[in-house]
């Protein structure tokens, strides 16, 4: 209601992933939180006044995104303190009371885009756009996540393990409900995606489910097939296939130009899925990546689906270069 009163555009971090409905999508400048140069970023470092909802500096420290603009936290709990995170105002309370206290204070009033933040959300649309031809060598990752984006209702969930795809999901996959996208905090629990799925099935016997890992944290967790198998659950689970710890290895790019350890031999993934008694599909093109989607939610069991992409981009998304090469 604030957002559709004032018209303030909003960013979100990984922790506010569906807090901003499908109506209010002009309006959102996506999620907040790496350290590359994101839509959402643009917005904070131009901001005269931030208004901080349920924020915690543990999801994004102020350092990387506060530039001098006054700042209105409010939480339930007051602000915890830091050399740059001083709130100029703190609404400490019901949040969603406080809000409506604070629309009322405000009024209607209607904040428009600037260009630069404009030009910054039609950056995520232009990657969508070029996903959809540039793919020699592989499935460009933003192509998967558009067909998911598709495929997957409002209400069904997305559950991303660690890596490059991680990023990927966090910047492209939005989401409009609560509890509708997981992730994991930070980058250090490769191999939680399969079986996070596992347990939201247990839970949830209702909405589809689709989990996506790279092939080497898949491989970290792989076994777990076995108990998917035997309790006969029905997930979707992606492995976005390239062979390399791709993030590993644009890190060491970037700080020695040069990688070392980062790429490993290829199991076939499909033959792997079917030793366990699972089904596994592979998507070869773009094309098919849909119609295997379709395919795999109608299998009772557990469906592992081998999807090859072309990481070649992703040194941009760790930085503030292009992701895109002209």
């Amino acid at each position: 209601a604030f957002l559709s009163a004032t018209g303030i555009p909003a960013v979100g971090t990984y922790e506010a992933a569906g807090v901003v409905g499908r109506k209010l999508l002009d309006q959102f400048l996506g999620r907040v939180g790496l350290s590359a140069e994101e839509p959402g970023d643009v917005a904070l470092r131009e901001a005269d006044v931030v208004v901080t909802i349920g924020y915690d500096l543990i999801e994004y420290a102020p350092s990387m995104w506060l530039t001098g603009a006054t700042v209105i936290h409010v939480d339930r709990l007051p602000s915890e303190v830091d050399a740059v995170y001083r709130p100029a105002a703190e609404l400490v309370g019901e949040i969603g009371r406080s809000i409506e206290r604070l629309q009322e204070a405000v009024g209607e009033k209607r904040w428009t885009l600037t260009q630069d933040e404009r030009k910054a959300k039609a950056s995520i649309t232009r990657e969508h756009d070029l996903a959809f031809y540039k793919n020699k060598g592989g499935i460009h990752p933003a192509r998967v996540v558009v067909e998911l984006r598709s495929a997957l209702k409002d209400d069904d969930l997305l559950i991303s393990d660690v890596g490059a795809h991680q990023i990927w999901l966090a910047r492209e996959f939005y989401s409009f409900q609560p509890r509708s996208l997981l992730f994991s905090m930070g980058f250090q629990t490769m191999g939680v995606s399969l079986p996070w799925a596992m347990a939201a099935r247990l839970v949830d016997r209702k909405r589809r489910i689709v989990s996506c890992s790279g092939d080497g944290s898949f491989l970290m967790s792989a076994m777990e097939l076995e108990t998917a198998v035997r309790r006969k659950l029905p997930i979707v689970h992606l492995v976005w296939r390239d062979g390399t710890y791709n993030l590993v290895e644009i890190q060491q790019m970037a700080a020695y130009g040069r990688a070392h350890g980062t790429k490993f031999g290829n199991p076939d993934i499909v033959k792997l899925a079917e030793s366990f008694g699972a089904t596994g599909l592979r998507v070869t093109k773009p094309a098919e990546i849909a119609s295997t989607l379709s395919r795999a939610f109608k299998v009772k069991g557990p469906v592992v689906i081998d999807v090859p992409v072309d990481y070649r981009h992703n040194m941009g998304l760790l930085g503030k270069g292009r992701l895109f090469a002209d």
